[in-house]
């Protein structure tokens, strides 16, 4: 094999989701989720995690002995926000803690805002359907954009809102549990869009009056390859909706800002750009 080399901007890293690490909170709607019979395989749920709350200390010093050079890591809504328009002060200051060990040990930090998981009292009024969730997020950003700002640089709003979304409201298999619910993930996509657009506004004008020029705000999203089963005219069709609905919404939405059908009748006129990256998560194909 002939020997290769990486640029020296390519960093190398890992990423988390909070909520599958820290454990020590039952005020998210997985932690309830996961303690309704029948919904996790063992009946085990999701309090304890791997303890990261806690081991802080010792994963970022893991992290630095294995090379890191980024870490995509997401803060837990729950914990920030416990009530709506309540914060605590105790986790805020925890995460910063956390954010300060990994620039110490050389690890840069993107931030995400949501991974899959938010507060009971923002799951139990309607979750991303209720017409003021956008809102919701939209003061949640602002908070983490004030307090979090001057440390991080690279955002991800919201990571893959089309998986979240599919199994959300699709195969019921992860909270709110609605199966087929066409109509609820519409409304649902429209919402997450909105606030992710209003989040990126956000981070970027907070960080200019902190005298920041480097911010980058983008998402990361769950591709995947659809193929076609068969030849016929019924499965391709069956591949453009279901492209149409995974990545298309999402990808128009969240970069360009656009509302494309189902989303809208017409697709609407461009409206500037709302990513200064693409994630991208790319895990398997599938036959349509």
């Amino acid at each position: 094999m002939n020997a290769f080399s990486l640029p020296s901007s390519l960093l190398l890293g890992s990423a988390t989701a909070s909520l599958q690490i820290e454990g020590g909170d039952r005020n998210n709607s997985w932690y309830e989720w996961s303690c309704r019979p029948g919904k996790t395989r063992d009946g085990v749920n999701s309090f304890n995690g791997n303890a990261h709350w806690r081991l802080m200390k010792e994963d970022v010093a893991l992290m630095k002995r294995m090379n890191m050079k980024i870490y995509r890591m997401s803060v837990e809504w729950a914990r920030i926000e416990p009530a709506k328009g309540q914060f605590d002060e105790k986790a805020i200051r925890h995460y910063l803690r956390e954010i300060s060990m990994l620039e110490k040990a050389g690890i840069r930090v993107m931030l995400t805002a949501h991974h899959f998981s938010n507060p009971l009292w923002f799951e139990t009024r309607g979750s991303w359907e209720h017409r003021d969730s956008a809102a919701d997020f939209a003061s949640f950003i602002e908070l983490l954009a004030e307090r979090f700002g001057p440390h991080v640089a690279d955002w991800c709003t919201i990571n893959e809102p089309n998986i979240y979304l599919m199994m959300g409201w699709f195969s019921g298999d992860w909270p709110p549990g609605k199966k087929g619910d066409i109509f609820g993930y519409i409304r649902a996509a429209k919402n997450m869009l909105r606030a992710h657009r209003m989040a990126y506004h956000i981070i970027h004008g907070t960080r200019a009056t902190q005298g920041f020029g480097d911010t980058r705000v983008g998402m990361a999203l769950h591709l995947r390859y659809m193929e076609s089963a068969g030849r016929g005219f019924l499965d391709r069709f069956a591949v453009r909706i279901s492209e149409r609905l995974f990545h298309g919404i999402f990808v128009k939405g969240m970069i360009e800002g656009k509302r494309i059908f189902p989303l809208a009748i017409l697709p609407q006129r461009r409206r500037g750009t709302f990513a200064d990256f693409f994630g991208i998560n790319y895990y398997t194909r599938d036959m349509v």
